[in-house]
């Protein structure tokens, strides 16, 4: 019988395959970490007038 060889060491190929994902997916977790929370800031200035909006009351 023959004994399998396993390489003990990563190639340089296979640093390169974890490595490319990884750093994808870290900039893209990072960049919506500072997008998404501005969506749901209050806007700074409102362009309506609320007094003027609803009707006089009666009575």
């Amino acid at each position: 019988m023959e004994a399998v060889k396993s390489p003990t060491s990563f190639e340089a190929i296979e640093y390169v395959l974890v490595a490319a994902p990884a750093a994808l997916f870290l900039s893209l977790y990072l960049l919506g970490g500072l997008l998404i929370p501005k969506q749901f800031d209050p806007p700074k200035a409102c362009h309506l007038n609320a007094k003027t909006e609803y009707a006089a009351p009666r009575g």
